[in-house]
């Protein structure tokens, strides 16, 4: 497809005007036509048992020219304390998790680099902190709602490290998913 322009519509979601392969003109949301370009990407790491009073993390460098895009989506049972920090420094980088095209076909090769179970040496500054869920039912964190699809923007050579702390009693299991894209 073809890329004309870009606009907003009256509920302040970006749209772009693009033309398919026959020239036909088509409204697309920006994220969906990202995926149609191949430039929308997705990780995930599923821990499946983390003791209560235990931190799991997952660490994100962005690339040395590219701002990285993000949302990430946490999703577990009872209640979890999400902290996220930069300059955190590591006496093991973590194990590089796959990244995930949304289409097949594509060849964009991604700067950044998401990693699970790296380990702190010494946490950097906290960034963000909160606590979600709570009792048994499942729970969810995500850092930017679908009605506002909020994203984080991280600038280049950036080290972000996303903790979060079972504190609901009893081991549970926890799903990290991020999607992204770079710019």
């Amino acid at each position: 497809m073809t890329h004309l322009m870009a606009g907003v519509d009256h509920n302040n979601m970006v749209r772009e005007v693009v033309s398919d392969e026959e020239g036909n003109i088509v409204i697309m949301d920006y994220l969906h036509n990202k995926v149609h370009k191949g430039e929308m990407l997705y990780i995930s790491k599923v821990y499946l048992s983390v003791a209560d009073g235990t931190t799991v993390y997952i660490r994100h460098v962005s690339g040395p020219t590219k701002y990285l895009h993000s949302e990430v989506i946490i999703e577990t049972v009872g209640q979890w304390e999400f902290t996220s920090y930069s300059g955190t420094t590591y006496s093991n980088d973590g194990t590089i998790i796959p990244i995930i095209n949304r289409k097949s076909d594509s060849k964009y090769v991604p700067e950044v680099v998401f990693r699970h179970t790296p380990v702190p040496l010494v946490l950097g500054t906290p960034r963000l902190n909160f606590v979600f869920g709570g009792g048994t039912n499942p729970s969810k964190s995500i850092s930017g709602s679908f009605s506002e699809r909020l994203e984080s923007v991280f600038a280049p050579n950036l080290d972000v490290l996303v903790g979060v702390t079972n504190q609901s009693g009893s081991s549970q299991y926890v799903t990290f998913t991020y999607n992204f894209y770079e710019e």
